[in-house]
């Protein structure tokens, strides 16, 4: 008797299964326990109407369009204030958020909904300050020149036994002079770090806008990075770690340029399927969890809505318009 083919083997065991009794698989992906109703009521009224204002239309299950209104209440007051639990407990009101959602569920379009005033604000701050920044480099390239020739006129005064002891001094005055009156470059900013790692990061904080985030709608960007691979994953979390507390950093190097991080905020915001969410908690040997980054984040993990979305018609949202003023 020769072996069944593939599809009647598969008939087989369907029908072997139905015989015994075999109860339905169990997800690999899901979260253990029952997912609980989102609570919206505990959100400032301004962000709890947006969100369920902009959940109607756009369908996507409730924790995940709320995960992206409160990234983005983060990145925009993390620089202007500090939370005080007591006396002595003071630290950041930053946000670091990790949602889980499969292809398909519409994480990119909640958060553009929601962070598109920061965006705004960043190009519109980026296009004022640009003529400024613009003259600043002009002046800086004339700065540097007459600091190069400055310093090779030093370089012969002083050379042999036949020192210029008069132009020496008066170039070395000079030059303290020229130091003191360094043009200063107009920082842009830059609010949204994606494809990075722990080096770039420090000192995109150190010398950029001071307030800025760690945010992806598509996190196999951030977790696939070199930044994150296992070499360099316990470096990349001990400083999102240090700027989650609010503490100050100190980055010293011989081959690579130094930084020091003092006053910083830093949003996280990353959202992922579940097969990125098993690369991460594996990496470095679970060094996520182990180091504690994990338990920092804010983790949704809601059921799916795909299937029982029917099209509903864009109708004028004003309570997500008064959040996009907040915001500004």
């Amino acid at each position: 008797m020769s072996p069944p083919d593939g599809a009647e083997a598969i008939r087989q065991i369907v029908a072997m299964a139905e015989m015994i009794g075999w109860p339905d698989p169990e997800p690999l992906f899901e979260p253990a326990e029952a997912e609980r109703p989102y609570p919206l009521e505990a959100l400032p009224r301004v962000m709890a109407d947006a969100i369920s204002e902009y959940q109607a239309y756009g369908q996507q299950p409730l924790p995940l369009v709320a995960c992206s209104a409160l990234a983005t209440a983060s990145l925009a007051a993390q620089g202007l204030a500090d939370v005080a639990r007591d006396r002595r407990l003071t630290g950041p009101v930053s946000l670091h958020i990790a949602t889980i959602a499969i292809s398909g569920e519409r994480k990119t379009s909640a958060d553009r909904a929601f962070n598109r005033p920061v965006r705004d604000w960043m190009r519109d701050r980026r296009a004022t300050l640009q003529p400024a920044a613009d003259k600043a480099r002009a002046e800086q390239l004339a700065w540097r020149a007459e600091r190069d020739g400055l310093l090779d006129k030093i370089k012969r005064a002083a050379g042999g036994q036949g020192k210029d002891e008069a132009n020496f001094a008066r170039y070395k005055q000079r030059l303290a002079e020229l130091e003191a009156a360094a043009p200063r470059q107009p920082i842009l900013p830059s609010l949204f770090h994606e494809d990075t790692n722990a080096a770039r990061l420090a000192v995109d904080l150190a010398e950029g806008w001071p307030s800025a985030s760690v945010w992806s709608d598509e996190a196999g960007l951030v977790v696939g990075s070199h930044g994150m691979n296992d070499d360099n994953l316990m470096g990349f979390i001990g400083l999102l770690n240090r700027l989650w507390d609010g503490q100050n950093f100190e980055r010293n190097r011989l081959t690579v340029k130094s930084a020091q991080i003092e006053g910083r905020r830093l949003t996280v915001s990353l959202m992922m399927q579940p097969v990125v969410l098993t690369r991460l908690l594996a990496a470095g040997g679970g060094a996520s969890r182990g180091m504690g980054w994990i338990a920092r984040n804010l983790i949704a993990w809601p059921a799916s809505t795909i299937g029982f979305r029917p099209y509903r018609d864009a109708a004028g949202m004003p309570a997500l318009d008064a959040f996009h003023q907040r915001v500004r």
